[in-house]
């Protein structure tokens, strides 16, 4: 996860359970630099609770990965 706090990684990471999702900003879970290290991040947060997630692209405003 990108530890700069005024720069976003390129892969943004949102996920949330089913029954209660806030929607938008407040399921932001982190931003990474890689593709592969923001897909480990949702796969720890499935494991841990969430029932659904996104990986989406900054630069191009598209889903990387789609889960629940």
């Amino acid at each position: 996860m990108t530890k700069d706090k005024q720069t976003l990684g390129r892969y943004m990471v949102f996920a949330g359970e089913d029954y209660y999702p806030l929607g938008g900003w407040v399921d932001f879970k982190g931003s990474y630099r890689t593709k592969s290290g923001a897909s480990r991040a949702l796969g720890r947060l499935l494991k841990n609770g969430c029932e659904w997630g996104h990986v989406i692209d900054a630069w191009y405003g598209e889903y990387c990965r789609t889960e629940g």
